[in-house]
This record gives structure tokens, sequence and C-alpha cells, in this order.
């Protein structure tokens, strides 16, 4: 029947051929560099078994593939990326130079297609310190700089759920904190705010207080220095009223100044002056309120009028 009871073997040379089927469908051979199991049949080559390893021949594991289970491909004989029942396991880096689409195609270079499409950051890292368990999305540059950064962070240090959000920029110093949402709704801005709009006939800013209660919105110029404190005749704040002229140039027309007047604790006085552009652009006051000389006493002075 053809069967042997003994090892045996058989030395084939070089271009040697194991040719199967009518019309040589399938041949194993080698050319004296390389091997080869060439199957050039119209059906399909099948290796059948429940368990198939693919290794090197110090034994080292390439790939795995096992039955109703998982399909592995190893690096250096590590496990890097395994199928899994609800899709795929990858160990280590994954780098794509196309798109990777989630749920879908990828339009863009990153999409995730679902009828309620979401990403998670999760940092693992147990500790409720401020801007600890923080998650980051870097931009970056060819050279590799990061030219700005998005930083969701645990805020403050009680161990609660509180988070900050801080966008930060690349100032050609580093990356630099431009603007922070803190856990009870405020955001700060670290420097100048630019609202723009090219569609509207009439911008508008609104500060609006949705409480039932008698308060108002609040727009409040915070002048701080806890090292100096404030003298007479400082700033406090300054609105501006700009606009081009006929020559296409960017004139301030009025303003609205806030200042201390006295700044001696508890006898503190403040000054709002009210100056226009007079005929030359040059700006003049055109009404002062400022603390009086005794308590509750206001000077108002109408002044070059």
């Amino acid at each position: 029947d053809g069967s042997a009871t003994t090892a045996l073997y058989t030395n084939w040379p070089d271009l040697s051929r194991i040719s199967l089927g009518t019309s040589h469908d399938l041949q194993i051979y080698h050319d004296g560099s390389n091997s080869y199991i060439a199957d050039g049949g119209t059906g399909d080559l099948k290796v059948m078994s429940n368990r198939f390893w693919i290794k090197s021949t110090t034994d080292e594991a390439m790939a795995r593939f096992t039955a109703d289970g998982a399909s592995e491909l190893f690096h250096n004989n590590i496990s890097t990326f395994v199928t899994t029942a609800t899709g795929v396991s990858v160990t280590g880096d994954a780098i794509t130079t196309g798109s990777l689409g989630v749920g879908g195609a990828g339009g863009t270079k990153f999409q995730v297609s679902s009828s309620e499409p979401y990403v998670t950051l999760k940092n693992q890292t147990v500790e409720n310190t401020s801007q600890g368990c923080e998650s980051k999305i870097i931009f970056e540059d060819h050279g590799d700089n990061a030219l700005g950064q998005i930083q969701v962070s645990h805020s403050g240090t009680a161990d609660d759920e509180k988070g900050n959000m801080i966008f930060s920029t690349n100032n050609d110093s580093g990356l630099q904190t431009v603007l922070t949402l803190g856990s009870g709704g405020a955001a700060t801005f670290a420097g100048d705010v630019t609202l723009s709009s090219a569609t509207s006939a009439s911008p508008i800013v609104e500060i609006q207080n949705t409480n039932v209660n008698a308060l108002s919105g609040i727009l409040r110029f915070n002048k701080t220095d806890a090292t100096n404190g404030s003298s007479a005749g400082d700033d406090i704040g300054l609105i501006d009223f700009k606009a081009l002229d006929s020559g296409g140039n960017v004139d301030v027309f009025a303003t609205i100044l806030g200042q201390v007047a006295t700044q001696a604790s508890g006898s503190e006085g403040g000054r709002i002056t009210l100056s226009v552009a007079s005929h030359d652009a040059e700006l003049q006051p055109g009404l002062i309120i400022a603390d009086g000389n005794a308590e509750d006493e206001v000077d108002v002075t109408i002044a070059n009028g």
C-alpha cells in the first residue's frame, strides 16, 4: 500500500521538482538559492491545521494561526499583532503612510465614521495632582517640533473629576499656554483676543446672565501687582474705538479710560475719562468723573468744551 514503518528520506539535486496534478499544478523545488512551493492550478492552495505555525530555522515564531481563535504576527519572537473577536490588538506603535478609517474609509488621514463617532484618550495613571493625569494632542512639523498642543488634565488636588483644557502654541521658544478652560467654566487668555466678523453688518459681543436673579453680566478689568501694588494715575482698563479714516489709516476716534486716582487703603478712589478725537485725530478728554476730596464726593469735569 506504499506505507513505510522506518524513517526514510530522499536526496534530490537542485532544480529537481516534485510535480503534482495532471497539468503540473503544484510543484515543490529548490533552485540552488531559494525554495519554492508553486501552485499554478485554478483552485486554492490550502494548508489545513487546527494550529498552524510559521517559524524560523532557529525556532523563532513568525506567525501563528489558531482555528476558531486568533491569528498572530510576531516581531523578533514577540507577538505584536493579534486578531480578536471584536477586531485587532496591536502591541507597540502602529504607523500608516496613508489614510486610516475607523468605521469606514478614511476621507482624511484619520477619520472616525459612525452614527455617534467619538475618540477616547485615557490616562491610566492613578493621581490627583494639579495638571496630572493629562492627555494630549500634539501638532508637530517636519522637524518633530511641537507647533501646538491641546491638553486635558486634572484640576486641583482633590479626589474628584474636575478637569482643565489647555491650548498651547509655540512662540519659537517652546510651547506657551494661550488659553485655559477651567473646570468652573472660566476661559483665561494669556494674550490678546481679537473677535472678527467679515459677514456680519454689526458684530456683537454679548455678556448674558441666564440666572433668575437681579444680577447682571460683568465686564471686568483687573489690574493686579502683588509686589508693587497700584499707584495714583495707573491705568486699570481702556476701551478703544477704532476705525479707518479716508486715507485707509486705522485711527482711535474715542476712548473710555479707567484709572487709579488714590491708591491708599481705606481711601481708594478712581477716575473715568471719556475722550474723543478732535479734528486732527488727537484725543482730547471730554468728560472726567473722578474721586473728590471728601468721602462720597465725586467730581465731574467737562474739559475742552
